[in-house]
């Protein structure tokens, strides 16, 4: 038998290589433009959209980075955290100690932060390598209980605020700068987004990150290959707590104030169900999170005021089902699909995904319509035929039995409007529910006053905002 010569076999071998070298070149041009027309969109949205929106996708990308942290902890590292509110509080309280005791500057505050939970996650992370599991949730959980409790310890009061928190002014765009103070905090936070998002995929790639993930694989397995495990670990811990805490004072910058009720544990559930439905090990997933994390709440708010912690539940639940490996996994999956070009049709999986997002769109319809109506209905201010007030209360949380004052304002307010209103004007009264929380509050207050437009902000017995 006569055998090919090796030029004949090599060039017989290199065009199955040379189209997979094409297709990794094509699949990573395509995602560089992604990246690009992405970057290039949210440029341009502080040009676009009204101040409250802009306000609110910083906080989205505030949101993402804290859960990026939490990603770095739990997606590539294996340690379940349930305490990273304590780090955001941490982060949040060292840039507001900063601005309002020390007038430090608030771009100087977040390495400040950033190094201050570095050393407060290294050291918690020591005792916490004898923990694994359940139990290292449990000592996370701890944290994140006390937290809030040692803010309002009566010696610290001088420094912290106590229960009152701290104020902080807002920040102003530099000298000659045609930016308002929310556009340039949106790009202030962009540019610090993209520089730590670019830090975490290099850490990943890296030999340490892959130190990381193999501990997260198999624990054992590493430590017989020789890598340090107590000391990739406690690592992990500590830049896990210094991307939380430069999150943390950026959402401090953000929301120009702070306050013991807003870092409690019902923040790391919101932190973790983020990391859950982005995609757990995902950087980019991590934005998605963060949108889940603002958003979704006050959806299911619109729906029912009164049942909103059911719809809330219902809404992850839904989510879960469609993406069960996370947004980022589906977006994945689905592009699989697309790119699969299958002649006699969809397979059984390309039919389950085209049902996904045919569920996504109809979700998106049901509630994008009525805020669309909601817009259409009411006109700014006052006008011959409306008066609209507005009113925010805590409905749910530690202070929700003051959601009676809510409540009987609305039902005198139908009671004025049965009687003919005031002067044939009818009164719209628009109350939200703040679930006693200092930042969601202040988001909830410039919605009322630059997105609901009203006349009055009509306010009892409410906490320090």
């Amino acid at each position: 038998m006569t055998l090919p010569p090796r030029e004949t076999l090599a060039f017989q071998e290199a065009p199955p290589r040379a189209a997979a070298t094409a297709s990794l070149i094509g699949s990573l041009g395509k995602r560089q433009l992604a990246i690009a027309a992405a970057l290039a969109v949210t440029l341009v949205i502080p040009f676009v959209f009204k101040s409250f929106i802009v306000f609110q996708l910083t906080l989205v990308m505030i949101y993402g980075l804290a859960i990026l942290g939490l990603n770095l902890l739990t997606g590539f590292n294996g340690q379940f955290s349930l305490g990273h509110s304590a780090f955001y509080g941490i982060g949040a309280y060292t840039a507001a100690i900063l601005m309002d005791r020390l007038d430090v500057a608030y771009y100087w505050t977040l390495p400040c932060a950033g190094v201050v939970c570095f050393v407060v996650g290294f050291l918690f992370g020591l005792p916490a390598l004898r923990l694994q599991g359940l139990y290292l949730a449990l000592a996370t959980f701890a944290l994140a209980t006390a937290m809030p409790q040692i803010l309002k310890f009566q010696p610290l009061e001088p420094l912290t605020g106590g229960v009152q928190g701290i104020v902080i002014l807002k920040t102003d765009p530099p000298p000659g700068v045609p930016l308002d103070a929310d556009q340039w905090l949106y790009f202030f936070t962009l540019a610090v987004l993209l520089v730590l998002f670019a830090g975490a995929a290099n850490l990943v790639k890296s030999r340490t990150g892959r130190a990381m993930m193999a501990i997260r694989d198999h624990p054992i397995a590493a430590a017989a290959m020789g890598i340090n495990t107590a000391l990739y670990k406690t690592v992990t811990f500590g830049v896990s707590a210094f991307y939380t805490g430069v999150a943390g004072a950026l959402g401090a910058i953000a929301v120009q104030f702070v306050a013991p009720d807003s870092f409690t544990f019902l923040l790391s559930v919101s932190l973790l169900v983020g990391l859950v439905v982005g995609g757990v090990g995902s950087i980019p997933g991590s934005l998605f999170g963060g949108l889940f994390v603002l958003f979704v709440p006050n959806i299911a708010e619109r729906v029912s005021t009164g049942l909103a912690g059911a719809i809330y539940g219902l809404i992850l639940l839904l989510v879960i089902f469609v993406m069960p490996s996370g947004a980022v996994g589906f977006v994945r999956l689905a592009a699989k699909q697309i790119n699969r070009r299958q002649k006699p049709g969809l397979s059984r999986e390309g039919k389950m995904i085209r049902t996904k997002l045919l569920l996504i769109a109809a979700a998106i319809i049901a509630f994008a319509v009525p805020q669309a109506e909601a817009q259409k209905k009411y006109d700014p201010g006052a006008s011959d035929s409306e008066i609209k007030i507005g009113n925010i209360t805590p409905y749910s949380g530690p202070a929700s039995p003051y959601g009676v004052f809510g409540k009987t304002e609305a039902h005198f307010f139908a009671m004025i409007n049965n009687e003919g209103g005031i002067n044939g004007r009818k009164i719209t009264f628009i109350s939200y529910n703040d679930g006693y929380s200092p930042p969601k509050a202040v988001e909830q207050a410039r919605k009322l006053v630059e997105n609901d437009q009203v006349t009055a902000d009509l306010q009892f017995g409410r906490h320090a905002d």
